[in-house]
């Protein structure tokens, strides 16, 4: 058999299910995926599953169990230099966040979420121009998500800030400018938003040192 085959076909029907709104379908797939992915060794493979796994658990409420399988998604992700990966762990790690009923932790993912997109940027001409335009199309969300959430506290410039970085984009899309010409430094973080990203970079050190051991 091709194990790798099998992984990335369940992937496409745990997607399939997704799409549909069908999330406990979607885990009952991502479940039967996961061991196969981590038998082949094929780690990129692995963060498809685990992160697509996290994010079905947000979606029917177990945020605890959600945000355990995101924070192994999200380290591998980085590992293998898979910036949509980490792009898309963060975003849902946001939204579980702001599900939970934790929207100042929220804001700390999703502006993180956001300097990663912005660096996926200069990879994206890569891509076939559907996926292009599918990742576009979902950074979108997530920064109006973010600049919702920064409103609601009161964060103004900062919010400005987020949808000032969407309407650059959306200059490049309209003017079909190169990536390179529309820079941006990304946004900044607070001192305790700081503190937050370094202890939650050792709990993902902690995570890929666990992921490879097993």
């Amino acid at each position: 058999g091709n194990p790798i085959g099998e992984v990335y076909a369940l992937v496409n029907l745990g997607w399939t299910a997704q799409r549909q709104g069908d999330y406990e379908r979607a885990i009952a797939v991502f479940t039967e995926a996961l061991p196969i992915a981590q038998q082949t060794g094929d780690r990129l493979a692995a963060a498809y599953v685990i992160g697509n796994l996290g994010h079905s658990y947000a979606y029917v409420g177990e945020y605890e169990r959600a945000i355990a399988l995101l924070q192994q998604a999200l380290p591998i992700a980085r590992a293998v230099g898979d910036r949509q990966g980490e792009f898309l762990a963060l975003r849902s790690l946001g939204q579980a966040l702001v599900r939970q009923g934790r929207p100042e932790l929220a804001i700390v993912f999703y502006k993180t979420a956001v300097n990663v997109s912005e660096s996926v940027r200069l990879d994206l001409d890569t891509l076939p121009l559907e996926l292009q335009q599918s990742f576009v199309d979902t950074v979108a969300v997530e920064y109006r998500a973010l600049a919702n959430l920064l409103l609601e506290a009161g964060r103004i410039p900062e919010a400005q800030q987020v949808l000032d970085l969407l309407k650059l984009e959306e200059l490049r899309e309209f003017t079909g400018t190169t990536r390179a010409t529309w820079s941006s430094d990304g946004l900044v973080f607070s001192d305790g938003e700081q503190q937050v990203i370094d202890a939650h970079g050792s709990l993902i050190a902690l995570g890929q040192a666990v992921y490879t051991c097993e």
